[in-house]
């Protein structure tokens, strides 16, 4: 009686594993890719900013990164540039583009002194991005103006900043000038609203 037991057991067993197995073919989907290849995270496959900011050595800090700061700068040696987080260089020929780096603060997710008026803790929140160039002599090239315009939309989109909480500095320290050939208007009405 035993053996005829286990038989009937080990048989539904087996029925029920059966159709399950087939119930789960049917149903199956095709398995879930990312959005951005595993492989590119941590390579820079272009000089986007998609793949600039994906480039770090340690895990994205999403939830802290609550501002954007964009500093104007004419020198390369400027102490701006050591405490941002991305620098837009322009060119050395007319014919390249504005080339699009990001630092070892940014690599690292540390912060950087964007503001000295509002302390730490705005810093600590605050990506901070330096365009390089005359701008006393004129506005940027439009190429270095669309690689700045799709970086900050970009880390917009990437971080959910809302285009009240990207700054000029003198949006928040009025002792700083934005160069008035820097489309400040134009900068502000292409962010993401």
């Amino acid at each position: 009686m035993a053996s005829s037991r286990t038989f009937k057991t080990l048989t539904a067993l087996l029925a029920a594993m059966t159709v399950g197995a087939f119930a789960l073919i049917v149903m199956g989907t095709t398995p879930h890719t990312p959005a951005i290849p595993l492989a590119a995270v941590n390579t820079v496959v272009e000089n986007g900013p998609t793949s600039v900011i994906c480039d770090t050595d340690t895990v994205l800090r999403t939830s802290n990164w609550q501002n954007i700061v964009v500093h104007l700068t004419s020198s390369l040696d400027s102490t701006t540039i050591s405490e941002a987080h991305f620098v837009i260089v322009p060119s050395a020929d007319e014919s390249d583009e504005a080339l699009l780096k990001n630092t070892a603060l940014w690599r690292t997710q540390k912060s950087g002194t964007q503001v000295y008026s509002l302390g730490d803790s705005f810093n600590d929140e605050t990506i901070g991005v330096v365009l390089v160039g005359d701008f006393g002599d004129g506005a940027p090239t439009q190429e270095q103006f669309d690689r700045l315009m799709h970086l900050v939309r970009s880390l917009q989109r990437h971080f959910h900043v809302g285009a009240d909480r990207v700054y000029l500095p003198n949006d928040i320290d009025p002792r700083f000038e934005t160069p008035v050939s820097f489309p400040a208007k134009a900068f502000h009405h292409h962010l993401l609203r």
